[in-house]
């Protein structure tokens, strides 16, 4: 029995891309805690792990399939609310070592 490609919200933010203004789709990955972009349109994409060698991620097998979710102003906006609030930390505390 074959997987089925799991659905994954996916933000649309404009950026650039050369100079010209450009629509992306942001996805947040569960498995390796970062922000994926992929041109702004749905539908099933393969993971950028498969090309870094990942077997630990499930979603090498699979791929996954992207659907709009909404509109973003900053891939920070993408993260879970703990990821941002674990991210927020580690930041300060560089910044207190800094000191």
């Amino acid at each position: 029995m074959t997987k089925r490609a799991p659905e994954l919200p996916a933000y649309r933010m404009q950026g650039q891309s050369m100079g010209r203004p450009a629509d992306y789709y942001l996805v947040w990955c569960e498995h390796c805690r970062r922000v994926h972009r992929h041109s702004a349109r749905d539908g099933h994409r393969t993971a950028h792990f498969a090309q870094a060698g990942n077997a630990v991620n499930p979603y090498n097998a699979t791929g996954y399939r992207l659907r709009y979710a909404g509109t973003v102003s900053c891939p920070d906006d993408v993260m879970l609310p703990e990821e941002r609030a674990h991210r927020l930390m580690v930041q300060r505390r560089r910044g207190m070592r800094g000191r």
